[in-house]
């Protein structure tokens, strides 16, 4: 079976606390964590952890990269306290603190076009991809992460400079009938909003338009100008 990168998220329950890592591997290889400390807690109480797979790559470099975005979502007060991290960096082996360059970024996109997966990956990457929000309690974490970030002027100016002028890679494009019902059983199977989550939904949207960046779809509230590279309207979606 080839092998492949991931991010994980640990949960110690007895003590509320989490670690992010990345792995080159399988899912289940037995690896635990790179951190003594993280590993030698599970040895002793194995039964308090819980393990979600957040993220998953093809390639090593991809990995570094995408380690370093879920360790940036970390507040330096939270390290070695709320997380068993000590540092927001990815470390070694890596290419810490290294930014590609758009043409290794590319060369990285090429490598993966065409790449045949077994289906046992393919099949552990779709059970990963299932599990990986039917957890409420990591749900929340993930969301609350993305909005902190969100809240921060510059990330919120890098996304929306980055996406300037880039039209959607699924433009002009449409979905064969076989692709939506697999679209649609999918998410069957994935968590469904609870009655209470649908009506705080409601109660927030009122007063709001939808708006879009030919990526997500954000409310705002009617009032305000639009926000730059956003248009009016919803994304389609399939129901």
């Amino acid at each position: 079976m080839e092998k492949y990168g991931f991010i994980y998220v640990w949960f110690d329950k007895q003590y509320n606390r989490f670690y992010v890592g990345r792995h080159w591997g399988h899912i289940n290889d037995g690896y635990i964590s790179s951190s003594n400390s993280m590993r030698e807690a599970h040895r002793r109480r194995p039964n308090d952890f819980k393990r979600r797979i957040v993220s998953r790559v093809d390639t090593k470099e991809a990995l570094v990269i995408e380690e370093q975005r879920w360790l940036d979502m970390i507040k330096p007060e939270e390290l070695n306290k709320k997380y068993y991290n000590k540092t927001q960096k990815a470390t070694t082996p890596s290419t810490l603190g290294y930014n590609h360059s758009d043409e290794t970024i590319q060369k990285i996109k090429l490598n993966n076009i065409g790449k045949i997966r077994s289906e046992a990956t393919k099949n552990n990457i779709s059970k990963a991809s299932i599990k990986q929000f039917s957890d409420p309690e990591q749900r929340k974490i993930l969301s609350d992460n993305v909005k902190n970030q969100w809240q921060n002027p510059e990330y919120r100016k890098r996304q929306i400079d980055a996406h300037k002028g880039i039209p959607s890679g699924f433009k002009g494009k449409t979905h064969t009938e076989e692709t939506k019902q697999k679209i649609k059983e999918k998410r069957k199977l994935q968590a469904q909003m609870s009655d209470e989550t649908r009506q705080k939904l409601k109660e927030k949207q009122l007063g709001t338009i939808c708006v879009n960046n030919g990526i997500i779809n954000r409310y705002v509230p009617a009032t305000i100008c639009m926000p730059a590279g956003f248009v009016k309207g919803k994304l389609k979606r399939y129901k």
